[in-house]
């Protein structure tokens, strides 16, 4: 005998329970079923006596009527009581789903914050492994949460009962006033508040009952989580409303093992449950053959079809599975419903199948829906059911013209129990709610009286002015062996070029093995021609690497979104290892150049040098170091001498010298000076300085520069300085420098030529205020570093150093030094060009075959 309820005499869900309770005290209402514990079965007195422990706990906490308490509360008996308690008190419930494993704790505060802020959550009641990753958002300045509570946590004690406050709240309530708030499905974060009021719960839930002929001895059972309204309304209000029992699964011990709701079908005789439509292929695929025997599904009377599109191929695989169970094909049923309409629009009546359209695909594809009997070139249409009590519909074109039957266009819902608005959310609430009518983004058409829904507008997929659903193609790449049922999306791609959009697919699979990777591609790929499509990019990913919605299916626009996102990374990463390696081999061909000339120069010099001293100084001579520098500044000297005519070169004649030589006296001319010459800056050697300073350390004489800083005219001049008999000595090429020695017989010391300003007046008119500075770092013990740390270190610090004053050591000519470092530096940039083109040529194939994780 069909249940019916008269809503005009309820006053509000709470006192409907407390109604049930009465006339049925010791009645089961909801059995909570976990696989590691004995089912807690609930009976409506003993729901509401705990419910009013919570509301009067919920209440001594702080939380007023009207205000939202989000539950973040995993699979638990005491869920119902609490969900109850809050309503109890004129509060809102707001079911929101516990974050899986996966799910990054940061990833999910931001969501809920999004969440809260849109839909003004007030209160937090949660679990305690929560805590460090939600309490942030309480202690935030703008936050609209005021606490969070553990009500797993609380304590009963003899004081809590109902008091005079609580009574005067019940009291309050009436058919009228807000009972909950409901997000419509998607992502965490981007879910939109639904609030519903009592009457529009209470209404809704007797028209669908009656749709469904609910009678006494239906019970369902459920797996769905009620943070959906799919479970919330079908699956918890409603029964609870009728006083039909209830059987709640955990959603997660069934993802695990499909045969959970089976085996309660059969343990508890169920009549009626609601499934996603990839739940048929779930249960289809993970059940064994000889597992069948084991289930008794004649009791089911409805299996409802419901919160994504109908597919008639997971209907034929679900009753050819299940037929020796038992199972009625009379008792597939399916049913449109969403969160704004509070739950259903359209539903198959009892006892009937759904209807079932043979469309022929290429009018099907321009929107115009023509019966086939081909067995190819066909899209299977499947009813969602006729229009329950209070709902109409309209199919309307992009205009908001109404479409006639058999056209597709989008769906457009009046309801007497249709939401009033988005919460905070008027921008979205105007976008779609308009003239009483709720434009749900759904498309689909009107077929003899029966609505047939085929996808969301916004995902199809338009190739040169044809529409592609993604549906179609999902189906077909599900049925490919080697990728995950149930874990396939299609979408479109812009192409500016082309101007047009491109198919692009993400599938799951298991398979490692690049050869097998590529052979499901192109079986995927073969879908080209059975669909009159061309895919462009087919994107293999792990298992479980899709994000899901709310509602359990894989998420269109957030995995587009990811999967382009990572792609994008992945070009802009190419495009910076591909400037870097450009970079890098245009360094080393600069330093295998620099390298080349230098040799080239270095050849040539070293050649000068070794012959300049040979000459100069016999080898096995016994000359003191005096005597060696006197005869070495003199060939200096002499040998520029013989090149150069003072009278015809001048300085502008430097770049047509050939020689080392001829430079040395293009510069001496130029400053009527060989050896003391003028400089820019004092870590600068001139070219007179230098060759002299080269040719002493040739003949094994420590030697360095002496910097003259005329400070008045702001000139810096440069002298070699060699070491002998324990003191530095200046030595110098240019013809002062021989007045010098002619003067005094013998190469003067620095502290001589500092006091003899007259002859030092000699030389570029020496001025007594002039500062000294000697060129070299700090001392330092050079034995303790390795040779290739000396050259590094000596390269830098310029001509020369030395370990002491007292002692010092000849160094390695600062042309082996940088010779060791333009080779180094030659080799690493060349080994560094190779591995990066070799990274390169890597990420480019990962790029080219679409492998971008």
């Amino acid at each position: 005998m069909m249940r019916k309820i008269n809503t005009n005499d309820l006053k509000s869900a709470w006192h409907r329970w407390e109604e049930l309770a009465e006339l049925y005290p010791d009645k089961e209402a909801i059995v909570h079923w976990s696989i590691e514990n004995i089912p807690v079965r609930w009976t409506y007195s003993s729901l509401i006596k705990r419910a009013n422990f919570y509301s009067y706990i919920l209440l001594k906490s702080g939380i007023k009527k009207g205000e939202v308490c989000a539950i973040i509360i995993r699979h638990n008996p005491e869920f119902y009581p609490l969900y109850m308690g809050i309503v109890g008190i004129g509060a809102l419930p707001a079911v929101l789903a516990f974050p899986n494993r996966k799910l990054h704790p940061d990833k999910f505060r931001q969501g809920l914050e999004g969440m809260s802020q849109r839909s003004g959550l007030d209160w937090i009641l949660t679990e305690r492994a929560l805590e460090e990753t939600i309490r942030p958002l309480v202690i935030r300045k703008d936050s609209t949460i005021k606490d969070l509570l553990f009500p797993l946590e609380f304590e009963e004690n003899a004081e809590n009962s109902p008091d005079e406050i609580l009574q005067k709240i019940r009291n309050s309530l009436s058919i009228d006033s807000p009972l909950l708030l409901q997000h419509s499905s998607g992502t965490t974060g981007l879910q939109k508040p639904v609030l519903l009021s009592n009457r529009a719960v209470l209404e809704h839930v007797r028209i669908y009952g009656e749709s469904i002929g609910l009678n006494e001895s239906d019970k369902i059972v459920s797996w769905l989580p009620l943070y959906h309204d799919m479970g919330l309304i079908a699956t918890f209000h409603l029964p609870l409303t009728f006083g039909i029992p209830l059987i709640k699964l955990d959603p997660f011990e069934w993802i695990l093992g499909p045969e959970l709701l089976l085996e309660v079908i059969t343990k508890e005789k169920c009549t009626l449950t609601w499934l996603p439509n990839f739940a048929y292929n779930v249960l289809a695929d993970k059940i064994y053959d000889d597992e069948l025997p084991n289930f008794d599904l004649s009791s089911m009377r409805m299996v409802i079809n419901c919160s994504e599109p109908i597919r008639f191929h997971s209907h034929e695989l679900f009753y050819n599975k299940f037929k020796s169970c038992g199972f009625k094909k009379s008792a597939l049923s399916t049913c449109y419903a969403m969160a704004e309409t509070t739950f259903a629009v359209t539903q198959t009546p009892p006892d009937t199948e759904p209807k079932v359209i043979k469309a022929d695909l290429k009018r099907f594809n321009k929107g115009i829906i023509e019966s086939s009997e081909r067995q190819s070139d066909i899209r299977i249409c499947v009813s969602s059911g006729r229009l329950i009590e209070g709902c109409q519909i309209k199919i309307v074109n992009e205009k908001n013209e109404v479409l006639p039957d058999g056209h597709i266009g989008e769906v457009a819902i009046k309801s007497v129990s249709l939401f009033d608005g988005y919460r905070n959310y008027p921008e979205k609430t105007s976008e779609v709610l308009k003239d009483g009518w709720y434009y749900s983004g759904d498309l689909g058409f009107c077929y003899d009286g029966e609505y047939f829904i085929i996808g969301r507008k916004k995902d199809v997929i338009i190739v040169a002015g044809k529409n592609i659903y993604p549906e179609d193609i999902e189906d077909a790449v599900n049925n490919i062996k080697g990728v995950i049922p149930g874990r396939v999306i299609a979408f479109g791609e812009d192409n500016e070029e082309l101007g047009t959009q491109e198919v692009n697919i993400i599938a799951e699979t298991s398979i490692t093995e690049e050869e097998e990777k590529k052979k499901l591609i192109s079986e995927i790929r073969q879908l080209n021609t059975s669909l009159e499509i061309s895919i462009k990019n087919i994107y293999l990913v792990p298992p479980k690497w899709l994000i899901k919605s709310s509602a359990g299916k894989p998420s269109r626009n957030v995995n587009k979104e990811r999967i382009l996102t990572a792609k994008n990374k992945l070009a802009a990463k190419i495009k910076r290892v591909k400037s870097f390696s450009y970079g890098v081999v245009s360094l080393a061909v600069i330093f295998l150049i620099l390298t080349f000339f230098f040799l080239l120069k270095n050849a040539q010099t070293n050649i000068l040098v070794s012959e300049l001293v040979n000459d100069t100084l016999p080898p096995g001579n016994n000359l003191t170091t005096d005597k060696k520098v006197i005869l070495l500044s003199q060939k200096i000297f002499n040998e520029t001498n013989k090149i150069i005519d003072p009278d015809e070169v001048d300085w502008y004649s430097l770049f047509e010298v050939k020689n080392l030589w001829g430079m040395t006296a293009a510069i001496g001319l130029e400053y009527k000076c060989y050896a003391i010459d003028k400089i820019n800056e004092p870590d600068k050697s001139d070219i007179m300085t230098r060759m002299l300073l080269l040719s002493l350390w040739e003949a094994d004489i420590p030697a360095r520069r002496l910097i003259l800083n005329d400070s008045l005219n702001n000139k810096l001049y440069s002298l070699a300085e060699y070491y002998s008999e324990q003191k530095w000595k200046v030595v110098s090429v240019a013809d002062s420098a021989f007045l010098w020695l002619n003067r005094y017989g013998k190469i003067a010391t620095t502290d001589e030529i500092k006091e003899d300003s007259s002859i030092l007046s000699q030389i570029y008119n020496y001025n007594p205020e002039w500062n000294y500075s000697l060129n070299y770092i700090s001392y330092v013990n050079w034995d303790i570093f390795p040779e290739f740390i000396k050259y590094i270190v000596k390269s830098i610090i310029g001509d020369a150093s030395f370990e002491n004053t007292e002692s010092p050591k000849i160094l390695e000519r600062p042309r082996k030094l940088a010779f060791a470092l333009m080779s180094i530096l030659s080799l690493v940039s060349i080994i560094a060009y190779f591995r990066l083109n070799k990274k390169l040529k890597s990420l480019i194939s990962r790029f080219n075959s679409l492998q971008i994780f």
